[in-house]
């Protein structure tokens, strides 16, 4: 099928799709973590122990999200709503109606504002539609969940009660509407909760938080609360538990939402894991994000609010503290998002070996980018992203925080040139440029880059990248970055710390303690050697006598056309279609599987062989004559190759672009749920569509986060939020399905893929 019948058919496919309503979910991971402390939270809480049984719950969880849907795992969906309750008006009504519902996937809307405590039983299913309507408690905590809850619609939960949250979750929960507030936190200083402080949810079973959720604490003035963390996940103790236990591992995957205020936004403590997709976080004071066990973190906005106390205590995008072995880990893995710190975006304090892994995002501070704490013993790690400040002394192996004309710090393992071939004419001139790219973006390289040409003789080249055209061919010019760094002389166990004090892990209300950090660093040296070339061509003068101005000026000579006949067993490819009278022209051949190359031939347009050069790399270049040329090949069998005489082995062709749910399978047109999208330069795609294409089956283990695929009898495991070997990326969820790099097709299915950057369509060819 030609590209032109497949953009046709993505277009078409786009606009009968257009109106039909779609479910939009941003990536998945799994990411964990805690808030540290000493003491109750914010002083002591009043509100006596909270109750509740014990154990998950695991009820069927509808809807389209992998990691929980029926779809997902090959089982049977269940209805939507086999009781529907509607208009129930106070707590009364409510509560009768989620006893009345026993087991029953049921449905309940409000139709006015209710006062009281509400509790969803350990075996209950319940969605609660806000329907515009508010619940503000009675006491107790607003909702406490020990079953399977759904909250949806528009509308608020309120708790108005020292000691209690809005929601108190213990089994399984999603999100997916209302506003969740804590009205009266009426505290009077920062010192004080001023006797009204907590959570506004607290989670310790398995949390899912999409769309359209809007999480604060907002005090009756109206001003953002401060003497508790906003979302708490995991447990304050996690060697003794609370007093109200959940699961043993919580966790929680906020795919989108709005969470403003907080001591800290979002609390991941002990034994729990936390994945962050996308979202905007506000704290008041101390963290965007805390984290004391495993967090994920793959995108949205983080901004840390400036010190309003005075206090002197810093504020940090994401703060990440691993203080105790198996419950309190301190790993952190960041692959996207926007961190604004008002003093740093991301501070490690971790007593203990913690990791921080960061691959993509972009990073800023008034203070800097990344720091530890002088007595941190993490390892930072950073293989991608951009920085407002000099990381390299946390890259990792082969990678290079490269300093940008912006003043930003792009850390990668690659640098590229802006143009990969240019032509310019003997006597004038084209300037080349260093570049890199992060996050969708291209920055000029501000470090000083080594110029060096292939041959002078064709093409010169000064220190500022400007390339003089000395004599007809072509030469390749190669940009060097950097260069191989001492290593350090004492290994960083044995180095002398920093005298002051990292800050100290902070109870909620706690406002004392040093708040400053210095800058991390790792104990291997990076090589920091990065290339990149371009292919220069010296042409001809026109014979016109017209000529250009500048560097890479045109030319008005004519161009000869070159033809390569047919062949079998085997295509020819040249560097260029069209070239004028002296141009170099590059001829590639590339035989079948069983076939070498016999001969190759160029004839010019009186029939007179042109002579051809062979090169090192295999491929063949002659000089463009006058006129065109027509190139000759046949191809043999190899030596020792099988016969070919079988039929080749069938294959499938799938192409998916970017953007577009429509996919096509051998030439057929099919409507997918998802499309493939690019994130921090990497293109990803559905691996369900791929691999049900090429006849295999996907299995998902919910309580893993597991994804099993199986083709061609070999099965590939792959967990959610965990980063693939080889590929520094996790697999995510978007829109209910699991993403991967197209890299980890071609790779692990043992497909083919191509990418055209035009179309931005993937091309992907596997065996049936």
């Amino acid at each position: 099928m030609k590209k032109k019948k497949y953009l046709a058919i993505f277009m078409a496919m786009s606009m009968a799709t257009a109106t039909a309503p779609v479910t939009a979910m941003a990536d998945g991971a799994d990411t964990t973590g805690t808030e540290s402390g000493t003491g109750a939270e914010s002083g002591t809480t009043t509100g006596g122990t909270e109750s509740g049984s014990t154990g998950e719950t695991g009820g069927t969880t509808t809807g389209g999200t992998e990691g929980g849907s029926a779809g997902e795992t090959g089982g049977t969906t269940a209805p939507d709503t086999p009781a529907e309750n509607e208009g129930v008006k106070s707590i009364t009504e409510l509560n009768a109606a989620i006893t009345a519902a026993g087991e029953t996937e049921t449905t309940i809307k409000l139709a006015a504002d209710i006062t009281g405590d509400v509790v969803v039983p350990e075996d209950a299913n319940i969605t609660i539609d806000l329907n515009g309507k508010k619940i503000t408690n009675d006491g107790g905590h607003t909702i406490t969940n020990n079953g399977t809850l759904t909250i949806k619609g528009e509308g608020t939960v309120d708790n108005i009660t020292h000691g209690k949250a809005a929601l108190y979750n213990k089994g399984m929960a999603t999100l997916n509407g209302g506003t969740f507030d804590r009205t009266q936190e009426n505290g009077q200083s920062d010192s004080s909760s001023g006797g009204n402080s907590y959570y506004t949810i607290k989670n310790v079973g398995n949390m899912t938080i999409n769309e359209g959720v809007n999480v604060l604490t907002a005090k009756g003035n109206g001003e953002l609360g401060r003497f508790s963390s906003l979302v708490a996940n995991g447990y304050y103790n996690g060697t003794t538990y609370d007093n109200d236990k959940g699961v043993d591992n919580p966790t929680l995957i906020i795919n989108n939402g709005t969470f403003s205020g907080g001591l800290n936004t979002i609390k991941n403590d002990d034994r729990a894991e936390l994945t962050i997709n996308d979202g905007t976080f506000k704290n008041f004071y101390q963290a965007t994000v805390q984290n004391h066990n495993i967090a994920t973190i793959n995108g949205g906005t983080y901004k840390a609010a400036s010190d309003a106390s005075s206090t002197g205590k810093e504020t940090y995008g994401v703060y990440n503290c691993g203080c105790g072995a198996n419950i309190d880990l301190g790993t952190l893995t960041v692959t996207g998002g926007i961190f604004e710190g008002a003093d740093y975006a991301i501070a490690d304090v971790s007593s203990q070996p913690a990791i921080v892994n960061i691959s993509g995002g972009s990073f800023s501070g008034a203070k800097g980018a990344i720091v530890k704490g002088a007595n941190s013993n993490a390892t930072i790690s950073i293989s991608g992203g951009v920085f407002d400040s000099d990381v390299q002394a946390c890259a990792a192996n082969g990678y290079k925080a490269i300093k940008t004309t912006g003043n930003k710090y792009v850390v990668t393992n690659k640098i590229a040139l802006d143009k990969t071939s240019t032509r310019i004419r003997r006597g004038y001139t084209d300037t080349l440029k260093a570049i890199v790219k992060a996050n969708g973006e291209t920055y000029d390289v501000a470090d000083t880059v080594a110029w060096a040409t292939s041959d002078a003789s064709i093409a010169t080249v000064d220190a500022t990248g400007k390339v003089e055209g000395k004599d007809y061919g072509s030469a390749t010019i190669t940009a060097t970055l950097g260069g191989a760094t001492e290593a350090p002389t004492t290994p960083r166990e044995t180095e002398t710390p920093d005298t002051t004090d990292a800050p100290a892990p902070q109870a909620e209300g706690d406002t004392t303690g040093d708040g400053t950090v210095t800058d991390g660093d790792n104990t291997t040296t990076p090589s920091n050697t990065l290339t990149a070339s371009c292919t220069v061509t010296v042409f001809k003068k026109s014979s016109s006598g017209s000529s250009s101005s500048g560097g890479g000026g045109g030319s008005s000579a004519a161009k000869h056309g070159v033809t390569i006949s047919d062949s079998k067993n085997g295509a020819v490819t040249a560097s260029t279609a069209k070239a004028e009278t002296g141009d170099k022209v590059i001829l590639t051949p590339k035989a079948d599987e069983g076939y070498a190359l016999d001969k190759i031939t160029a004839k010019d347009k009186d029939g007179k062989e042109v002579k051809l050069k062979a090169e090192k790399d295999g491929t063949y270049s002659f000089t463009m004559p006058k006129g065109g040329v027509t190139v000759d090949t046949t191809f043999k069998q190899a030596e020792g190759a099988a016969s070919t005489d079988k039929p080749a082995a069938a294959t499938k062709t799938i192409i998916l672009q970017i953007g577009s749910t429509a996919v096509i399978v051998d030439d057929q047109a099919i409507i997918n749920d998802v499309a493939p999208v690019i994130r921090n330069d990497r293109t990803l795609v559905p691996i369900r569509v791929i691999t049900e294409a090429l006849g295999g089956q996907v299995a998902w283990n919910e309580a893993a986060k597991e994804v099993t695929l199986t083709v061609n009898g070999k099965e590939i495991k792959m967990t959610i939020g965990k980063a693939l070997e080889k590929y520094g990326v996790a697999p995510v969820i978007i829109g209910g399905r699991t993403f991967v790099p197209v890299r980890f097709v071609a790779d692990e299915l043992g497909a083919v893929t191509t990418w055209d950057d035009a179309t931005k369509t993937v091309t992907i060819q596997a065996v049936k």
